[in-house]
């Protein structure tokens, strides 16, 4: 099964085989069957795990009647000068393709209708993958830089619905499934579903020799992960930062 056609992908189609997408969905509708919750009809494939960190709160305040265009479109800029506006388009069409056009439900709020916490209660883990190696690297970088990202862009004195439902919610996601490696984290809400493929690029050196060989994130010039969009995780040689940093463009 792929994306229903009312879902379009956020990300270009060919960067995610037809066979990695249909083999995730099935193993996201089994984790949903099993906490008793129906499968949204709407599958979206973000660019970027900080696409996705954006776009998965506001879209599900969208989808239970949030409709102040004012707040929407301040919190769009705001996404825009903090990450860049094209990882900020790529949150407005991640938005429109999971949110557009579903019924607005204002008795529950955001968080009400995010399923992570109950999937990872009730779904075994071992199925949906513990990440280990380059894998939990990766993800620990990312979740910082998200933070950061999230922190820059929603973070100030100024309230909202939105920007609450970002800073409670950009975490709203889980690893992906070992059987089916196309999508390194999800975003699972009662009426859409936002997935994110693993990096586009890993870069790594070999350190050390021998049976002491290991290979670490490493680029001299550039980035050691990066997504399609732009974004991007520096190691150990970043321009300003002995750590991971990121780059967005």
């Amino acid at each position: 099964m792929s994306a229903p056609a009312s879902a379009r992908p956020a990300t270009d189609e060919q960067d995610v085989p037809a066979e990695g997408r249909q083999a995730f969905e099935l193993a996201a509708r089994a984790c949903y069957l099993q906490i008793g919750v129906p499968f949204p009809e709407r599958v979206v494939w973000v660019p970027s795990p900080l696409v996705g960190a954006f776009a998965a709160p506001i879209a599900a305040c969208r989808a239970t009647g949030h409709r102040n265009g004012r707040v929407l479109d301040s919190v769009h800029r705001a996404v825009d000068g903090t990450a860049g506006e094209t990882i900020g388009r790529a949150v407005r069409d991640a938005v429109q393709a999971a949110a557009h056009g579903v019924a607005g439900d204002p008795v529950h709020g955001a968080a009400a209708t995010a399923q992570h916490a109950e999937i990872a209660a009730t779904a075994d883990p071992a199925p949906r993958g513990t990440p280990t190696g380059t894998r939990a690297t990766v993800i620990e970088a990312v979740d910082a830089v998200v933070r950061s990202a999230v922190d820059a862009a929603v973070g100030g004195v100024r309230q909202d619905t939105i920007r609450g439902a970002i800073r409670l919610l950009w975490r709203a996601c889980l690893p992906g499934h070992l059987a089916a490696p196309a999508a390194w984290w999800w975003w699972p809400f009662r009426d859409f579903v936002l997935l994110c493929p693993p990096p586009d690029e890993l870069r790594r050196e070999q350190v050390g020799e021998g049976d002491l060989a290991r290979r670490r994130l490493h680029c001299p010039d550039g980035p050691a992960v990066s997504w399609v969009d732009g974004f991007g995780l520096y190691f150990g040689t970043a321009p300003t930062s002995p750590g991971p940093s990121s780059t967005t463009p």
